[in-house]
């Protein structure tokens, strides 16, 4: 988790737990429901600055963390929260998708030694 809070700090993207109130009660408003076992990302404009923020269900298993973050900064990395995007969302979901396994193979190809730590 530690290279996915790094890239969002990078970017300036609010990473907020649901067990905090305020990520709670904005993912119930915008799902009108349940947000278990799911992850939101959304842009806002404050004073003419845009801010990207990702909302987690921080008490999911750890792998399942990992990849609702990765696939959230997936969402915000290839531009889909931009009003202007041209996919459906079917691609958007697709696209996130795959930037989530592609991050999370790196991720695991990095931490296990890569191609030297053959056995």
């Amino acid at each position: 988790m530690d290279i996915i809070n790094k890239i969002c700090k990078d970017q300036g993207i609010i990473v907020k737990g649901f067990s905090e109130e305020i990520a709670r009660d904005i993912c119930k408003s915008l799902t009108k429901g349940d947000v278990r076992g799911k992850a939101y990302a959304i842009r806002v404009t404050d004073e003419g600055q845009d801010i990207n923020a990702i909302f987690y269900d921080d008490t999911a298993p750890m792998q399942m963390q990992r990849s609702q973050l990765a696939h959230e900064v997936g969402h915000i990395m290839l531009g889909h929260l931009y009003e202007h995007c041209p996919l459906s969302s079917e691609q958007c979901e697709t696209e996130a998708m795959i930037f989530d396994a592609v991050f999370i193979a790196l991720m695991l190809f990095a931490q296990y030694g890569g191609f030297n730590n053959r056995s």
